[in-house]
């Protein structure tokens, strides 16, 4: 086991150097991207190279997201194309093993025993100039109780949503609510009662126009001396 102190600021530079990537450039394939364990599990991350088939330096970090702990990325391991490997300092550096897939260009990171304090984010990273690439990352965490699968749609609460109410404005299962059809009722004895009123006034103005009428007709027959012709 190699341990490296001095490669750490050199690290550091590279992470600082961003660069956009290619179509064809090559990328890291990390997987899983979420893990919830027990303490004292295993678990174990697959980094495989895509569109690359020339075997590099793996890195290892992991971003602790405790709040007491500082956010940068903290070197864990790496692996050479050449086989060798360097670990970084720490209490989990003695559980952590890295190795390479033979059968394709995938690096592996395996933690054995997991505690607590290893809660973070894993990422594997490589060297593509001028610049570092980075996988997706690895949420690790680490609990006391695994949560459970709760099925939504249980029994017991069935007869709740049986004995909701419907919204006493929207049309139930046997037709309109009983709010909508006074409504109905109501607009439509308005509208005939605004027709009649109408019919009623047009009829009067008719009657009214009727009498003038034959007031003006017989009115100079109603004078003193005066001869109407029939």
């Amino acid at each position: 086991m190699q341990r490296c102190p001095w490669l750490w600021p050199w690290l550091g530079l590279f992470l600082l150097v961003q660069v956009p990537a290619t179509p064809n450039a090559p990328t890291l394939q990390q997987t899983p991207e979420y893990v919830m364990l027990l303490p004292d599990s295993d678990v174990t991350i697959t980094c495989e190279m895509k569109h690359s088939t020339e075997t590099k330096t793996i890195y290892w970090f992991r971003q602790s997201q405790l709040p007491c702990v500082d956010g940068r990325k903290q070197f864990v391991a790496s692996y050479s194309g050449l086989g060798s490997v360097t670990y970084g300092n720490g209490s989990m550096q003695a559980r952590v093993t890295v190795s390479k897939e033979q059968s394709r260009n995938a690096y592996t990171l395996e933690l054995r025993k997991v505690k607590f304090s290893d809660s973070g984010v894993y990422f594997c990273s490589a060297i593509q100039a001028p610049a570092l690439i980075f996988g997706r990352g690895t949420n690790l965490r680490v609990v006391d109780v695994l949560p459970t699968t709760v099925n939504p749609t249980r029994k017991e609460e069935s007869p709740k949503r049986r004995c909701r109410r419907p919204h006493k404005n929207t049309p139930g299962q046997n037709g309109l609510s009983c709010s909508t059809r006074f409504m109905a009722l109501l607009v439509g004895c308005l509208l005939f009662l605004l027709v009649s009123l109408a019919a009623t006034i047009h009829l009067h103005r008719s009657q009214r126009r009727s009498q003038l009428y034959f007031a003006k007709q017989i009115s100079p027959c109603l004078r003193p001396g005066q001869i109407c012709n029939s």
